[in-house]
């Protein structure tokens, strides 16, 4: 399997998981409203289950002239425009989400609040089982939940901050504010509509509506861990260019070094055996002289005495060192052997009392023995009284008793003995250490003692060479010879010690192993970088368009041309179709298609609006199973501008439709939808003095 298959393969896994919902409905009881908007002291106070299933918001703004001097008196324009009809629905969006339907972004918070007023704004709702309560100067929000709507302290679940309660509140509700609006909320804004935008604005609104901008969230933090670990990678791999660069430069500073350290050694090494070549040929020179066999026994006499002073000096010293070590263990083993007898000591009563404890408790079990195999008539051990058939079970518990009280002290005994055997082994062991350690010290001394005899033996018999007379050239001949063998001397010396590049060896070992180990760390760090890298690639590339969110989109393509298509039948009478290919280009063609198909922007602007209602529908449809909400109400806000009767008449089926399963409010200035709405029940709002209120 490719990876491509496998990446779509583990994502579809993660999609069915995540979409598993539990459908619940969103079922809208209750609103008030004070000093919101058009609203004010009065408010307004609706009970949704006074109303039916089709609702007709209509509207009166006395505020308004209501005549014109060129009107008969008799013909009189009322004026709906500023009444309020569109702020039943700004109550819901703002009770649940604290946020208006029309431009959230440009009214403030404190925005929302009746201008005349300008304080003590409050949105009340109640849906299924919860309750909120919003208010704005004096700022609060309150959530409650209650079967049985009783709505106090016991039923509030109001939590934290107002933000940790909004959590709490679209956790319940199950729907996002986005998601809210463009289900249950229908305008006249074509502009905005599906259709109108572009390929790419479609796949965002899409996946908006969808509620994947998570992904999309989840997306742009992959590819930022991309970006930064990309970035990290090469700033790692520069580093560790440069770590091997100085590795190599100082291995071969380390192998010139010690290339020059063997040099210096083999020069030594030769100047050493011409030196040595020099001695042998000047002793054998002076060897054939009259008196120079006697003058160079004579010279290796007082070398001899000259090294074997040496040497003895330091075996001295050696022992001085060697019986300083032996005094101080001495006084160590004897405070340990102190500790012993001390350990000794006490083990001793310990098995003094452990034996007194056994003998104590088989004296005890055997008078319990005694008793049941005996007369009765025997005095008691504890009180002297005699022992009858009265007396013998409490005089055997009392034996027990303390039998079991001997046992427990027994078992401590026999506990501490234990911990003692162990301590006295670990004394035991340290002395033996000790007396090993005394005894290679007084051994290694007597060495000493024996080679400082020896070196003694070679300067007395050396000191009997007695130095010989001879002529000048014999004794300029061992001035030279002294003089090689000093010089010998030195050189060895010299090549034994310490060379000139023996620190700079040091240095540059040091300094390989350090980048070494530096490599191996930053090696580490950049697999680690790319095994990261690949995990975020993955996911981003998961995230983006052409993985999770492209299975989501391609999944509900099917679904949204099927309601699509059933929109359109209450719409258009089916005379029309509408669908969308994968990347969400649409084909609009006449039912039954005639190979022509439509283009959407040379169409009238009321076919327009009556596709995007369907779509608008359609992803409504989605997006209630995507969320796994279903609203009780959606609002129609004067959605038949620009179409004409027969459209009405389209909408009006939609209405029709969509009441089956919602309560449909609706909003609109056209004649003929109003006139289908006759039966419909109404509101009737009035704007009098800067107030809206509900006249009943």
């Amino acid at each position: 399997m490719g990876s491509n298959k496998i990446l779509k393969s583990n994502l579809e896994k993660i999609y069915k998981i995540n979409y598993h919902y539990r459908m619940k409905s969103l079922k809208f009881k209750y609103l008030t409203a004070k000093n919101f908007l058009c609203f004010g002291p009065k408010g307004i106070e609706l009970k949704f289950d006074d109303y039916g299933s089709i609702v007709f918001i209509r509207g009166e703004n006395r505020d308004v002239k209501k005549t014109e001097e060129s009107l008969p008196c008799d013909e009189v324009k009322i004026s709906s425009n500023g009444s309020g009809k569109s702020s039943i629905q700004e109550i819901i969006s703002y009770g649940l989400y604290g946020k208006t339907i029309k431009k959230p972004s440009a009214i403030t918070k404190d925005g929302v609040i009746n201008n005349l007023v300008g304080k003590n704004c409050m949105v009340e709702l109640q849906w299924g089982n919860y309750r909120i309560v919003r208010c704005r100067k004096k700022n609060s929000l309150q959530f409650w939940e209650s079967e049985l709507q009783e709505w106090n302290d016991t039923t509030e679940i109001t939590t934290g901050s107002m933000d940790e309660t909004q959590v709490l509140i679209e956790d319940s509700i199950g729907l996002s504010y986005e998601a809210f609006v463009n289900i249950c909320i229908f305008t006249d804004d074509q502009s905005s509509s599906f259709l109108e935008a572009n390929a790419a604005l479609k796949r965002e609104i899409v996946e908006n509506l969808l509620a994947l901008s998570s992904y999309r969230e989840k997306q742009e933090k992959a590819k930022k861990f991309v970006s930064e670990t990309t970035a990290n990678i090469k700033m790692l791999t520069r580093e560790y260019d440069i770590l091997r660069t100085n590795e190599d430069q100082s291995k071969r500073r380390l192998q010139q070094a010690e290339q020059k350290e063997s040099d210096w050694k083999r020069s030594k090494k030769s100047e050493v055996d011409n030196l040595q070549k020099s001695l042998d040929d000047k002793k054998e020179r002076l060897g054939k002289t009259s008196h120079g066999a006697e003058l160079l026994a004579y010279q290796d006499a007082q070398k001899t005495i000259q090294e074997s002073s040496k040497i003895i000096d330091e075996l001295d010293k050696s022992i001085e060192d060697e019986q300083g070590k032996i005094k101080l263990a001495k006084e160590k083993e004897e405070k340990i052997r102190e500790v012993a007898l001390e350990l000794r000591s006490k083990g001793e009563e310990i098995k003094l009392a452990v034996n007194t404890h056994r003998r104590f408790i088989e004296n005890k079990k055997q008078h319990i023995a005694s008793l049941g195999s005996n007369e009765h008539g025997s005095t008691c051990d504890h009180c002297y009284g005699v022992i009858d058939s009265k007396n013998i079970k409490r005089v055997i518990d009392e034996d027990q008793k303390e039998i079991n009280e001997a046992n427990r002290e027994l078992s401590v005994l026999v506990a501490s003995a234990g911990e003692l055997s162990t301590k006295m082994q670990d004394i035991s062991d340290k002395q033996n250490k000790i007396k090993e350690f005394i005894s290679t010290k007084e051994s290694l001394s007597s060495s000493h003692i024996t080679n400082i005899k020896l070196e003694r033996n070679k300067i007395s018999v050396a000191m009997k060479v007695k130095e010989p007379k001879a002529d000048s050239y014999e004794l300029l001949m061992e001035q030279e010879i002294s003089q090689i063998r000093d010089s010998i001397t030195a050189k060895n010396e010299e090549l034994n010690g310490k060379s000139p590049f023996e620190d700079i060896i040091v240095s540059e070992k040091e300094f390989v192993k350090t980048n070494e180990e530096s490599c191996q760390e930053k090696s580490k760090s950049i697999k680690e970088s790319e095994d990261n890298l690949k995990y975020y690639q993955y996911w981003q590339a998961g995230f983006g368009e052409k993985g999770i969110r492209k299975i989501v989109v391609d999944g509900i393509i099917p679904q949204l041309n099927n309601r699509i298509a059933y929109w359109l039948q209450f719409l258009i009478d089916n005379k029309l179709t509408l669908k969308f290919d994968n990347e969400f280009n649409e084909t609009i063609e006449r039912n039954p298609p005639n190979g022509d198909p439509y283009i959407y922007h040379a169409m009238s602007a009321g076919q327009r609006r009556r596709l995007n209602l369907a779509v608008s529908q359609a992803f409504a449809d989605i997006m209630m199973i995507s969320c796994g909400t279903i609203p009780s109400i959606v609002f129609l806000d004067e959605v038949t501008t620009n179409i004409d009767p027969l459209g009405v008449q389209g909408i009006y089926n939609m209405i029709q439709e969509l009441s089956q399963e919602k309560q449909v409010f609706i909003t609109t200035h056209d004649k003929d939808l109003i006139k289908m709405l006759e039966t419909a029940d109404t509101i009737n709002l009035i704007h009098e003095d800067g107030f809206t209120i509900l006249n009943k």
